[in-house]
């Protein structure tokens, strides 16, 4: 398996996998590869971005993409997304990415990293990782017709 970063040129790869996977449980999103596309380059376009992706055999198997942001006393890295192709999940392709964007933001003097997690999936997943549910914050919304 292969990682590299990602950049502007690799979108158009990406989206596909960003459809396959959030189209499955629990997210169960209907995604078209143009709407994935539009999100993907929304995100490489922020500043701070850093992505990163996996090849076994020069195919996408993996992807993760965020940003790093302005904080004190460090800066931070919001993980956005990370996603596995579906045939590929459970052979350590999304730990590795995350083990790799660990190395790269510590040498880059990031003190931390946050994600938002489907409650049914993933969170089993990033604890492992030694990510802990935050005391201090809570994700609210508000759905607009």
């Amino acid at each position: 398996m292969q990682l590299s970063e990602i950049t502007h040129y690799d979108i158009k790869e990406c989206a596909p996998l960003y459809v396959d996977a959030f189209s499955e449980e629990p997210w169960c999103e209907k995604w078209s590869e143009r709407k994935a596309f539009e999100r993907l380059r929304n995100i490489v376009d922020t500043p701070g971005f850093i992505g990163l992706k996996a090849k076994d055999n020069d195919v996408l198997v993996g992807m993760l993409v965020g940003n790093k942001e302005a904080f004190v006393p460090k800066d931070t890295y919001y993980l956005r997304d990370i996603c596995v192709k579906s045939s590929c999940k459970r052979r350590g392709i999304g730990r590795s990415l995350i083990m790799l964007l660990h190395n790269i933001l510590q040498k880059e003097g990031v003190g931390s990293v946050y994600l938002l997690s489907h409650r049914c999936s993933g969170r089993e997943f990033y604890i492992r990782l030694g990510y802990n549910p935050s005391p201090l914050l809570e994700v609210l919304n508000n759905t607009l017709d």
